[in-house]
């Protein structure tokens, strides 16, 4: 079908439906960027990676332990700190020995 009849079908002019047809290509190329790519390679700022993870609600969570944490050194720690402290020879406050 020509722009000529397309345009009549829908009520518009020829070189509206001519127009239509030439956005329907990309006009940008953009080339396969590396994931790991810095920032200024990709063309962004920060202002606007903060702005559009705002604007999708994405937000920085902190986890509830921490994943270097060793609870069989930390149980270990405590053990001692209670032994020092049944002794009597600890007058440190026990935060300072971790």
């Amino acid at each position: 079908m020509s722009d000529g009849e397309t345009g009549k079908r829908f009520g518009m002019g020829k070189q509206t439906v001519y127009r239509w047809n030439q956005c329907l290509e990309p006009n940008v190329v953009r080339s396969k960027l590396d994931p790991d790519a810095y920032q200024s390679e990709r063309g962004v700022s920060a202002v606007g990676i903060f702005k559009t993870l705002r604007h999708l609600a994405v937000r920085h969570q902190k986890t509830l332990n921490h994943p270097k944490a060793d609870l069989e050194k930390r149980s270990v720690l405590f053990q001692k700190r209670d032994q020092l402290k049944k002794q009597k020879l600890m007058n440190l406050d026990w935060r300072m020995i971790c």
